[in-house]
């Protein structure tokens, strides 16, 4: 079966939220209202409102920033259209991402005007960065999904680790 780029989208998504602590829950290239594929993650836990819990927002807010950008850096990888034009078309992706963003930059001890954008630009570079040295696991994942057409918790997990061991050897 020929891997697509929704399932290339979505795998990029999974496995870059699973690599920066979001646990998958269940991940889906089958089209519905609104959207040609989506990745369910599992609750964060709270925590508390003290600084160890202002650190833990941060790190969230990140994981869930650069895990809304990877779904556009994989799909530029894998069809070699510019990043910024795909995520122009994943509204609710770059919604996300910049509301990440934002939310971080205001949490940051010192903010300009700019904070938002080069937080925004540096978790994009990043994202990249994460994308292209797991784009073994990201296709092995997207082939299972394409596929399958929906992966859950335990098939998720089973592909992200045979890919990582296979990309091991």
């Amino acid at each position: 079966m020929r891997v697509d780029w929704v399932a290339i989208h979505e795998s990029s998504h999974a496995v870059v939220g699973e690599r920066l602590g979001q646990p998958v829950r269940a991940i889906t290239c089958v089209p519905g209202p609104g959207y040609g594929g989506y990745v369910s993650y599992a609750a964060y836990a709270t925590g508390r409102a003290d600084a160890s819990g202002f650190r833990k927002l941060r790190l969230r807010l990140r994981a869930e920033g650069i895990s809304a950008l990877a779904g556009a850096c994989g799909q530029a990888r894998f069809t070699h259209e510019p990043v910024r034009e795909i995520l122009q078309r994943c509204t609710g992706d770059l919604r996300d991402a910049r509301r990440c963003a934002t939310a971080f930059a205001l949490s940051l001890p010192t903010w300009t005007v700019d904070t938002r954008r080069e937080v925004f630009d540096s978790w994009l570079d990043e994202t990249k960065d994460l994308v292209f040295s797991n784009w073994a696991v990201i296709t092995a994942l997207a082939h299972k999904l394409s596929l399958n057409g929906t992966l859950a918790v335990p098939d998720v997990v089973r592909a992200i680790a045979l890919a990582d061991r296979r990309a091991a050897a």
